[in-house]
């Protein structure tokens, strides 16, 4: 009796084993070792564009799709219209990625990217009243804002939606080599307020700032030098620093106003009564930390890049 039982239990068990090998075989497209179902591939047009020119070429996952963990549930936020997301992807590409890879000479947005770029549909209003248009989460993720309200044809809308993504990959460069904070910090050491948003951007840039919300911190007053510097060209970014030209007197002679068709003449005042002459000098000098920035740590000139990026965004807006 003892040992018939004995038999059952290695007969049950010899069955058990067999069982339990036929459930471990692999079930055809799995990938070897593993038992976990993948998820189906999408046969959506968008999302085999996105898996073609984002996850693809560049290891980057686009999330345009509602998910509540991503985004703050305080504000009204909802997610883009599904019919802005290509648009809005082919400008980030087009104006971000492939610049920085074509001056670089290599795959550098492959190298330093965000492993998740997420698109809102909405404007996200903070308490003060102030906007915030994009967000650099830990060098990880790039979240951006107000995708459904770009006018693909606006250079000026198109230029600060740029902006936006220029900052916020300013922010994931320096994450990962920080640029000399100490040193920025003393070329306007008075001028930074949490309350910038109390400051209009032309009266920031005739204190040495570019704009308003650079003002905030060292770090976003390098990242807006880098948006600027990245949404215009040479001439017009010389203009827009060129902050001694507004400070203006009329011309006179022998104290007597020289009036020539009927206009007074006006002049930029000298430079050493000019009251913008410090102001000018300090975006200058935060303008050569930024270019040292680039050459020294990543090997770029930004006039270079910058040249790229204003011809492509001439070149896609024509389209």
């Amino acid at each position: 009796m003892n040992n018939t039982k004995k038999y059952i239990r290695i007969l049950f068990s010899g069955i058990m084993i067999i069982i339990l090998l036929a459930g471990c075989d692999e079930e055809p497209g799995l990938t070897p070792g593993s038992n976990l179902n993948p998820p189906p591939a999408s046969d959506d047009a968008l999302d085999l564009w996105i898996q073609e020119n984002y996850v693809d070429s560049f290891n980057i996952e686009v999330v345009y799709s509602w998910q509540e963990s991503l985004v703050d549930q305080s504000r009204y936020l909802y997610p883009p219209h599904k019919d802005s997301v290509q648009s809005v992807l082919e400008f980030v590409k087009a104006l971000w990625i492939e610049p920085y890879n074509r001056v670089a000479g290599k795959p550098f947005v492959q190298e330093l990217k965000p492993s998740q770029l997420v698109l809102v549909g909405g404007r996200n209003l903070n308490p003060a009243g102030t906007i915030t248009l994009g967000l650099a989460e830990a060098g990880k993720r790039i979240t951006l804002f107000e995708v459904n309200l770009i006018d693909k044809s606006d250079s000026i809308q198109v230029n600060r939606f740029m902006q936006t993504v220029h900052h916020e990959y300013a922010h994931i460069l320096e994450q990962s080599r920080p640029f000399n904070e100490e040193v920025w910090g003393e070329i306007t050491p008075e001028g930074y307020t949490a309350q910038w948003f109390n400051e209009s951007d032309r009266g920031s840039q005739e204190e040495g700032f570019i704009s308003a919300y650079a003002r905030s911190n060292e770090n976003e007053d390098f990242a807006e030098m880098v948006a600027y510097m990245l949404t215009t060209n040479r001439e017009q970014w010389n203009e827009l620093i060129d902050i001694t030209a507004r400070d203006t007197e009329v011309v006179t002679m022998n104290g007597i106003p020289v009036i020539i068709e009927g206009r007074p003449q006006i002049r930029e005042v000298p430079e050493e009564r000019n009251r913008f002459t410090r102001a000018e000098e300090d975006l200058k000098a935060k303008e050569q930390l930024v270019f040292s920035y680039y050459r020294d740590e990543y090997g770029l000139d930004i006039y270079v890049l910058q040249d790229s990026i204003y011809n492509a965004t001439q070149r896609a807006i024509r389209r």
